[in-house]
Parts: structure tokens; C-alpha cells; sequence
């Protein structure tokens, strides 16, 4: 259409892996499980051995979603790994209620009162 500027969008990744970070920017649609999946594997096969799960800007997950974090605290665990789990009030309480502080630790942190 006339006067209407290009379209121009940044995209950013839901899912990123940078020195040992695993972190999400949001919640994951079913789509994004399969990435999410390859993520946790990139961060299990690689060399750290200090990794984080930042999983604190997203706010609901499905029992796939909370299968597959324990599957790969576990794993990652298993092969010698430190493992920092941090997530978001809402998911917290998710994972609360399941019962998961049996199997691993997390810390619920509030993205709001870190981010500038």
C-alpha cells in the first residue's frame, strides 16, 4: 500500500543456549517443545559444568513441559553437571504442587524486579 512503511520485524528467539544459560523469553506453544527438547540436549552434551535453566519469564507450563525439565535436570545431574534452576512465581507454584522439590532445587525469582 502507498505510505506505508517496509515491514521490518526482530524476531527474538523463545529459546536461547549462550555459556551455559539455557533460557526461555516466554511461554512455549506445542511447537516450540521440540526446541526446547534439542536445547536441553545441546546444554546436557556440552562441556559446562555449571549450567542454569532460566525459566523465569515464563509463566505456565504442561505436563510435557515439566516432563521434559526433569528429564533434563536429571540427566544433566546424572552426568556431573551443577545445576541451577530458576524460575518465575507462577511456575514455581506449579512445580510446588507437583511436588518436584523432591527431585531437584529451584529458585523462584521474579523477572520484574531484575530486569531494568
Amino acid at each position: 500500500m502507498p505510505g506505508l512503511p517496509p515491514f521490518s520485524a526482530s524476531v527474538q528467539p523463545k529459546i536461547t543456549v549462550k555459556g551455559g544459560v539455557l533460557c526461555l523469553y516466554g511461554n512455549l506453544q506445542r511447537a516450540d517443545y521440540a526446541a526446547f527438547q534439542q536445547a536441553c540436549h545441546d546444554i546436557c552434551r556440552s562441556e559446562m559444568k555449571n549450567v542454569t535453566l532460566d525459566l523465569t519469564r515464563c509463566t505456565y507450563g504442561t505436563s510435557s513441559f515439566v516432563g521434559d525439565i526433569v528429564e533434563a535436570v536429571t540427566q544433566m545431574k546424572t552426568d556431573g553437571k551443577n545445576v541451577c534452576v530458576n524460575v518465575s512465581p507462577e511456575l514455581g507454584r506449579l512445580l510446588h504442587m507437583a511436588h518436584l522439590y523432591h527431585l531437584f532445587g529451584y529458585n523462584i525469582v521474579d523477572p520484574r524486579l531484575i530486569e531494568n
